[in-house]
This record gives C-alpha cells, structure tokens and sequence, in this order.
C-alpha cells in the first residue's frame, strides 16, 4: 500500500482518478536518450521543438518541444536530460506578453498527461487573456530519463489482503523502492541533480528559451514550494506567483503528518457539533470514530474491491476517510460514512482505498519524488520529532500516521543534501496570492499564513469549507486568481 504520507506525492493522482478517470499510461515512450554519455562541454540550455506526447483535444492550440538543461548544474559537462513542455495559445487575438506557467505537485507528476483537466479546470480561463504553459517536471514520464520505478507496487493488493502492520508493509514497500534505486543508479542517472533547485533553475531557464520576458507562476502543493525557490534563486522575470495550498520550504512536512490529520478530524468533530442538524443525527461523532478504529484493529474486516481484497483494520479507515479530504464534494460526506462503516458499510470509502492501494503507474515518477525529498526535506526532521510532536494527539492517529517509511527509505536512498537555506523562509516583494482550505489534510492553512509572513506584497484567501487546490476546483476562487493576474 502506499503508506499515508506519500500524500504530495500521489496527491494528483488521487483527485484525478477519483473525479475525473486517472491519466491514460499507455502512450508511446519517448526516444531514449543516452545518459551515459560524457560530453565534452558544458550543456547549454535550449528549446528543441517537438510533436506532443499526451493527449490532446483536437481544437487545442498548442506547441510542444523539450527544454534541454544539464542534468546537474554542479556538473556543467554533465549529462543533458530533456523535459517535456506544452505552450498553449491564447485565443485572444491580442494576449497579455506574459504567460502563466503551471507547477503541479507531487514531484515526478505526469501533468501533462492530464492536460485536459487543467485547461478545463484552470488552463482555458486564463487562455483568454494569456499563453499557458504546462510541462512534466525533470525526471518524470515522457522525459529524458524518467525516473519511474515500473514494477514499484506490483504487490500492493497483496500486502493490503494481508495481516500486516503499517510497518510491515511499509518494510516491504522499501526494498521495492531500493531495487528502482539500484537500478536509477545502474542507468548512470545522478539522482544529485534531482531536486527542487534544480527544477526551479529549469523554469528560470524556460523562459527564457522560450524568448518571453516576463511570466507569472501558478503552482499548487509541492509545485509552491518549487514557485518559491525560484522567488528565492531566479527572482528576475517572475511578473507574480499563485500559491494554491502551498508547501513552503521552512516546514516539516513529515514529522507532522499525524498532526495535520488530527487537526482535520478535529475540525470535522467540532464542525458537526456546532451545527444542530449534524450534532443531532451525530450526537458523539468523535466517540463513534475512535471506537470504530478501535473495534477495526481488534477485529479487521476483508472488503472486496474490485482491484482486490483489502483487509481493513483501523489505520487504513483513517487514511481512507483522510484522504477524502482532499475532494472537497466529499467533505460534507465524511459523518455519514462513519457512521455506515460503524455499522459494517464501508463502500462509501471504496475510492479511496482503491487509490491507497491502485498502482500510480507511469503518472509519478517515485524515483524523482523520493531523490527530491530524501534530499531537501528529511535531512532536516526526523522521527524522533514526529513522535514528540504527536505525544499529545490520540494515540491512534499518532502510532498509525508516523512516517516511519519515509525516515527509514532515506537511510539508504541516497540523492544529496541540500543547502540549509533550501528549508527556511522565502523573503520576497514578489506579487503574490495565497489561497488555503480549511479542510486540506496535508498543506494546511497555517502553511500559507506562514508562507505569507515573509512575503511583503501578498494577498491571502482562506477558503473554511474547502479542501487541496483552490483556483481549480472552486469558482471563486478562479475568479479571485484571474483578477489578480489581471
């Protein structure tokens, strides 16, 4: 199973398969390139005009190329890598001269494979005034190389059927993750160069292979922290930024993870008990859900999904209920499905679990995401603290939501250490608007206000009822962000 605080990483796939059908896998690879070649001279950046490897309508507008960067800009006469990039044109016959670019989260997303969601979601609203320009981040599918690691959850549903601890599988689950890396490394790729900094140099390089003077910067999750690397590093050019949800660099995304479920079950208690209908149809919400997870881990029950069995004990009932949080039409949802799973009916959360345990496939590149975070993000907590953080939180949240995997993964994956100021506070006059959700179980509102501190010319949005990226899934919320590029 995908243990439950991979959520950056699958956050994307999560909402798409849920909502919208997930991303379609099977397209043809891209030429392969060599990596193993040693050049003789420093890897100029530059744009190589390409036909378009995903998906598209047949009314878009778009062109398609592959931006060429140095795999290691510590290594001038390192390997080139080629990152996938699609411009969609404005249908204003007269657009704004500067574009919004799209930074998705989750590190290694295949974003381009949804490019139909985005322009339906977000992407056509901005195409009236401006270009908008989506590209697969260096390292995940349809790039050059890919670091996706293909036969990473073959066993998933296997290990959900089976009576194991989350440790247990999240054991499992490692010495999959340490055969990618062996073989990453067999491949000659230096998985040094595989990071945030690096990824923000790729977007201050794009544009200006792409000859355009000033952009704006959209991102949501893990895409804002990448957004506000560039604010630090490559400020020049950057006309505004759009933090949806965002993930700043001086958090600790691991060491908190059962504190951030906790705050959005706490939330959902007092939110029911503060409404007359809810509190009467649900007059102990919070003592049925512990009970229930109590009752779980005592007794698990077999549920037969169509992907496979999974044995549900009462970890995986909170991280299923956890994760439909991120949807927020599924929000109000969350008191009923308690209280039928309280009485053995649990197919309300069937989507979820299906996505906690369904092979993300070719859409996240988990040798990125994992090179990316065991380089910037782990080296700078530690399980110890997550532990000391979630003394006082129920002990069910706390020992089931404790990133052991994460910690124990980065023992032995080795991908660098950042600098130290790669996890402290952006400082920035840059033009920016911050939206947060109330609801959102892993950047949650603290993470923008925080973000926001530092930011001197800020406007900031929070949305009570809502959950993970705003400007997409609520109109307001678009309005708001189309406004302010304006």
């Amino acid at each position: 199973m995908k243990h439950p605080t991979l959520i950056l990483g699958t956050i994307a796939f999560l909402l798409l398969t849920v909502a919208c059908g997930s991303s379609n896998p099977e397209m043809d690879a891209t030429p392969t390139l060599d990596v193993t070649a040693t050049p003789t001279a420093p890897v100029i950046p530059y744009w190589e005009p390409a036909a378009c490897d995903f998906p598209l309508d047949d009314s878009s507008n778009v062109e398609c190329g592959y931006l060429v960067v140095p795999e290691n800009r510590g290594v001038p006469a390192g390997s080139p890598i080629k990152v996938h990039v699609a411009i969609f044109k404005s249908t204003n016959p007269t657009p704004k001269p500067d574009p919004v670019i799209y930074v998705a989260g989750g590190g290694g997303t295949d974003q381009l494979g949804s490019a139909a969601y985005y322009l339906q979601k977000v992407g056509n609203a901005i195409l009236q005034e401006r270009d908008f320009i989506m590209f697969n981040q260096r390292g995940a599918y349809r790039n050059e190389p890919s670091l996706v690691c293909p036969d990473l959850t073959i066993s998933l549903f296997s290990w959900a059927s089976q009576p194991l601890s989350a440790h247990e599988r999240a054991d499992l689950r490692i010495e999959k993750m340490l055969s990618c890396y062996d073989d990453l490394l067999s491949q000659g790729i230096d998985l040094s160069g595989y990071n945030t900094v690096e990824t923000a140099a790729d977007i201050n390089d794009l544009w200006r292979v792409l000859g355009y003077e000033r952009v704006n910067l959209y991102g949501t999750s893990s895409g804002t922290r990448t957004i506000l690397t560039v604010m630090r590093n490559h400020p020049e050019g950057v006309r505004s930024v759009i933090l949806d949800s965002v993930f700043p660099p001086q958090v600790n995304l691991y060491s908190t993870v059962s504190q951030n479920y906790a705050r959005v079950f706490s939330l959902m208690f007092a939110d029911c008990a503060a409404q007359t209908r809810c509190s009467t149809q649900y007059p102990d919400l919070e003592g049925m859900f512990f009970q229930l997870v109590d009752e779980l881990n005592v007794n698990p029950v077999n549920l037969e999904l169509s992907s496979g069995t999974v044995l549900m004990d009462g970890g995986v009932f909170m991280e299923a209920l956890g994760l439909s949080f991120y949807s927020t039409a599924d929000i109000p949802l969350a008191t009923r499905r308690i209280q039928q799973a309280a009485n053995g009916n649990f197919s309300g959360l069937a989507p979820w679990l299906e996505s906690m345990f369904t092979d993300t496939g070719n859409f996240m590149a988990m040798g990125f995401e994992w090179s990316m975070m065991c380089n910037e993000e782990v080296p700078f907590e530690s399980f110890a603290l997550g532990r000391e953080l979630a003394a006082e939180l129920p002990v069910q949240i706390a020992d089931y939501f404790d990133s052991y995997y994460e910690f124990t993964l980065c023992e032995s994956w080795q991908s660098g250490i950042a600098d130290p100021v790669e996890n402290t506070a952006v400082v920035s006059d840059i033009p920016a608007l911050i939206f947060s959700g109330g609801y959102d179980p892993v950047t949650p509102p603290e993470w923008s206000r925080m973000a926001a501190e530092t930011l001197s010319n800020h406007f900031y949005y929070e949305f009570p009822g809502l959950s993970h990226g705003i400007m997409r899934s609520n109109a307001c919320g678009l309005a708001v962000g189309l406004q302010f590029l304006d």
